[in-house]
This record gives C-alpha cells, sequence and structure tokens, in this order.
C-alpha cells in the first residue's frame, strides 16, 4: 500500500511493557542498606508513583522510561525491563492510630489489632516512617462450649452383634523352653527344637515353629 504524497510516516516501534509487582521490591531491597529497604504495600494500597503522581498498585503495567518513586529510590521501565536505584528515604508522619478492630475469634483466645499510615498530605508519594504501621494484642473471650457428637445406634438391641474382648497374644519363643526347664528336674528337661522343627503342638494338633 503507497502512502499520500509518496512519503511514509515511520512508525515507532512498540516497546515491550514492565509490571511493578513485588519482584521490584525484591530487585530495589537487594540493593539497598539496611536502613533503605522498601516496605511491602498494604492491601489496597499503592506501592509506588510516577512522577505525574499517578499511583501503581502490585500488577500495573509501567511504560517506556516510566519511574517509579518508591518510599527509599526508584526504578524505571527500560525496554521490558526494570532498572532500580535505591536512594535516601523520603520521611513521612504517622497518622492517628485506628481504632482496635473486633477479637478474630468469638470464643478463647484471639487477637485484636490496630493500624496507621505513613503519609505526607502535601506530596502523592510513599514516605518511610520509622516504627511500625501494625499493633496486635491478645484478646480473651469466654471459652467455646463444649460441643457433644451424637453417635448414631447402627445396630438395634436385639440385633446386636457381641465382639469377644481381645486379648494380648504371646511369643512361643525359646524363653518358654527356659522357663519350664527351671521347673523341671534333670531327666524332664525339654529339648530345643531343631531349624524347621516345631516348638510344640497346641491341643488340636497343630504345630507352632519357634520364634529366635
Amino acid at each position: 500500500m503507497e502512502c499520500e504524497d509518496k512519503e511514509c510516516a515511520t512508525l515507532p516501534p512498540t516497546m515491550p511493557i514492565c509490571v511493578a509487582d513485588m519482584s521490584v521490591i525484591r530487585k530495589i531491597n537487594d540493593l539497598a542498606d539496611r536502613g533503605s529497604k522498601v516496605s511491602k504495600p498494604e492491601e489496597g494500597e499503592p506501592m509506588g508513583y510516577l512522577e505525574d503522581g499517578t499511583p501503581i498498585y502490585p500488577g500495573d503495567d509501567l511504560q517506556q522510561d516510566d519511574v517509579l518513586l518508591l518510599e527509599c529510590g526508584n526504578c524505571t521501565c527500560d525496554e521490558g525491563n526494570v532498572h532500580c536505584a535505591p536512594g535516601t528515604c523520603t520521611l513521612g508522619e504517622w497518622s492517628s492510630w485506628s481504632p482496635w478492630s473486633d477479637c478474630d475469634v468469638t470464643c478463647g483466645k484471639g487477637f485484636v489489632e490496630r493500624r496507621r499510615k505513613c503519609r505526607k498530605e502535601e506530596d502523592r508519594k510513599r514516605f518511610k516512617c520509622p516504627g511500625k504501621k501494625r499493633e496486635r494484642q491478645r484478646c480473651d473471650i469466654p471459652e467455646c462450649p463444649a460441643t457433644t457428637l451424637a453417635v448414631p445406634e447402627i445396630v438395634a438391641a436385639e440385633e446386636a452383634i457381641t465382639t469377644p474382648a481381645l486379648y494380648e497374644h504371646c511369643i512361643a519363643d525359646m524363653s518358654m523352653i527356659d522357663n519350664i526347664n527351671k521347673l523341671a528336674d534333670e531327666e524332664s528337661q525339654v529339648q530345643e527344637p531343631k531349624d524347621g522343627q516345631p516348638i510344640g503342638y497346641l491341643e488340636d494338633g497343630t504345630d507352632r515353629k519357634s520364634v529366635v
């Protein structure tokens, strides 16, 4: 297809995008020192902002040359790859603590928690605040009532089957011969069986081989 006026406009190639996921935070933290680590965003909060103030949430796309501003340093999208540079943390201010939540269990032992956010109202950026963003405490609620499970009656009384009691079994080994020989006189000593021969017989004639 020919272009008008014989002049063809050259369209710029489409550049691959980058994805702002948790690997971005791991990447910048691998390069940062202890005091410049970037924290993971809370659920529903952005992980950072573009230079124009657009919030970027985990899983959002970054276009070519987008700069993601984090609480410490920034990351840039370049031909589908994210390049991160740790930097000085931008300090913010803690909001007030939220009210304590309800206990996370309805009975027994559980936890309540409260949260606060690190922010600076005049700028749309992520800031770093020293201290914890969440606190947890134990909560005790009266113990859960015991639950009794009903066992269905499977067999009617007149059809009940009596199961014989189970007894421990004995082992016919060489100790039996030792025990009886201690009680017997010299002429009544029992001989040990040879290999493959029974140690004795039951009243019904069943043989029992020895167990060494």
